[in-house]
């Protein structure tokens, strides 16, 4: 996600004249995790991946960095898997039914959930999203790969944060205020400078099971900020539990 306001790109797909080869994920070298977040929900531009019980598991997003071997390389989900055990010593496995690319280590472009999720991506420095669905009681995983036998250990840890998107086209000092405001109310929170120029007011937009977090949001950033939100049901292509956009004043 992390693609805002009136319009968005196309899944992590780079246009070109040149027909794309796919790659298996153990051609990529240097594979690192760079960060996770925790989501209810995943929207892409054509699919919806929810859960039923956030308190039982959550949709985990992983980013990772790597090197790809080659220029327009498909990458496909299906190469990678998770592996990992339950409070109780049982062990589990969670596929991976989404992929994203990424412009750097923070920006997620739109997933794609088709039925063989691929995306698309150039030479040399990679950024990577994926995710699958986690029950609460997982606090570490191992990562596999197709064609690779030793795994890449994550440590996910068992709290699970509702995840913040706050965006705004009022420079960096907005999302500098509201940041720390969010983060005290107990949210993960993340930011960026780039809703789109014309998109007005303060909305928070949530998933289906953040209505109740995102109320508490909107007291927060109103107490802490003195601004007022438009709560709605969220609509966006986005990984996140709430996206929160920082309009510039109605009339500018």
């Amino acid at each position: 996600m992390w693609l805002l306001g009136a319009a968005f790109l196309a899944v992590g797909v780079l246009l070109t004249s040149q027909p794309a080869r796919a790659i298996s994920a153990s051609d990529l070298s240097g594979l690192e995790v760079v960060g996770h977040h925790w989501s209810t929900a995943i929207r892409t531009p054509n699919k919806m991946l929810g859960v039923k019980n956030p308190e039982m598991g959550r949709w985990i997003v992983i980013r990772f960095s790597a090197k790809s071997p080659q220029n327009q390389a498909l990458l496909f989900a299906n190469d990678f898997l998770l592996k990992y055990s339950h409070a109780d010593g049982k062990e589990d496995r969670a596929t991976v039914d989404a992929i994203a690319a990424m412009e750097d280590p923070h920006f997620i472009n739109a997933f794609n959930a088709a039925n063989v999720p691929r995306v698309t991506v150039g030479q040399g420095q990679i950024y990577f999203a994926l995710a699958a669905y986690l029950e609460g009681d997982v606090d570490k995983i191992e990562i596999y790969r197709t064609g690779l036998a030793a795994p890449l250990t994550y440590q996910v840890g068992t709290q699970r944060l509702f995840s913040v998107y706050v965006t705004t086209n009022q420079g960096e000092a907005a999302v500098a205020k509201a940041a720390p405001v969010i983060k005290q109310a107990g949210f993960d929170v993340f930011t960026s400078v780039k809703l789109a120029p014309q998109t007005t007011g303060n909305t928070i937009h949530y998933m289906q099971h953040a209505e109740a977090q995102a109320r508490k949001l909107a007291q927060a950033l109103e107490s802490g900020l003195g601004l007022t939100f438009e709560l709605k049901k969220c609509e966006l292509v986005s990984e996140m539990d709430i996206v929160v956009w920082l309009g510039k004043p109605a009339g500018q």
